[in-house]
């Protein structure tokens, strides 16, 4: 369980998107980056297509209501939880209350 202290700018669920229903008007849809969803999934221990959140442009307070393992993928971004760094592509664990605060991309901010 997490709850969304500030959701940032274009944070939202994505899974890895559906396929062959595109005749039906379904379109592929899922996350923007499929590589870095697979990784972080995989990371945690889920299967690669689990939802997950995307935060495309950073701004984002998330507090962990219980233990959590946890991974940042993608874009590098200035990442803490509790004030403490974190980085992207490690798998991580937060306990219950800690906050993880994510700030804009290294890359969006060049």
């Amino acid at each position: 369980m997490l709850t969304l202290i500030r959701a940032g700018l274009y944070t939202s669920v994505q899974d890895a998107g559906r396929f062959g229903l595109r005749q039906s008007g379904v379109s592929y849809c899922g996350a923007l980056d499929r590589p870095s969803l697979e990784i972080a999934n995989l990371l945690v221990g889920n299967p690669g297509s689990t939802a997950a959140l995307e935060i495309t442009l950073g701004q984002c307070v998330i507090e962990f209501g219980q233990e959590t393992w946890f991974a940042l993928t993608g874009a590098g971004c200035e990442a803490t939880l509790d004030g403490k760094a974190v980085w992207t592509g490690w798998r991580l664990r937060a306990k219950a209350g800690q906050r993880l605060t994510l700030k804009t991309s290294a890359a969006r901010r060049a």
